[in-house]
Order: structure tokens, then C-alpha cells, then sequence
């Protein structure tokens, strides 16, 4: 119940609205693609929203690592691995989201219905 609740809050502000796929007078337990369906909001909105600030923040506090390096080579190298170990997260996140769209057409949930995920 508290999950739940704090799911849809997490999902409202990432998302801006909750879909309800869980019918909250109906007792036995969601299925599989309904869990996914209010999970998808959050993932979404982690992803696509969350995701491109926070690389944005870790290049831009890598460059100003690198401009105050001045001649240490170490901190200057320290920089890269900072921006390249940043692009290279944000990518396997993008893949790993990619990975789990393609499984979960091949299983056949029908996933280009929006928010709503249909066996």
C-alpha cells in the first residue's frame, strides 16, 4: 500500500500524471503487465528527464575540473575519465531501456499503446 503510494507520487512528479492500472476495490493481486504499466511512468520519466540533467551536470562539473587543472596532469586526466565514464553510463541506461522494450515486444506485450502495456 505505502509502496504504492509512493510509487504514484514519484511517478507524478516525473511524469506529471498517473495512469491507474491497478483497480484499488479489486482484492487479488495486479498481473504482470499492470505493474509495468504503472512502473512505466517512472522509468520514463527517470530516463528521459532525470537521465540528460544529471550527464549534463557531470560534464559540466568535468570541464570546470579540467579548467582549474591548470598543469597537473592527473586532475586533467582525472576530467576525461569523468566525461567518458559519464557517456559511456548514460548509454548502457539508454541500452539497458532498449533491451527491455525489444524483450518485452518479443514476449508479446504490445508496448506502442503510450502508458498502457496489452498482452
Amino acid at each position: 500500500m505505502i509502496g504504492g503510494i509512493l510509487l504514484q507520487r514519484v511517478s507524478t512528479i516525473f511524469y506529471g500524471k498517473v495512469y491507474a492500472a491497478v483497480d484499488a476495490s479489486n482484492p487479488t493481486p495486479p498481473t504482470i503487465p499492470e505493474m509495468l504499466a504503472l512502473l512505466l511512468p517512472v522509468i520514463n520519466g527517470l530516463l528521459f528527464r532525470l537521465g540528460p540533467v544529471l550527464l549534463v551536470v557531470m560534464i559540466v562539473y568535468a570541464g570546470f575540473t579540467r579548467s582549474l587543472a591548470a598543469d597537473n596532469p592527473k586532475k586533467v586526466q582525472q576530467s576525461t575519465q569523468m566525461i567518458f565514464w559519464a557517456v559511456i553510463g548514460y548509454a548502457v541506461v539508454l541500452l539497458s531501456y532498449l533491451i527491455v522494450r525489444l524483450s518485452l515486444s518479443l514476449i508479446g506485450y504490445d508496448i506502442t499503446k503510450g502508458n498502457s502495456i496489452t498482452l
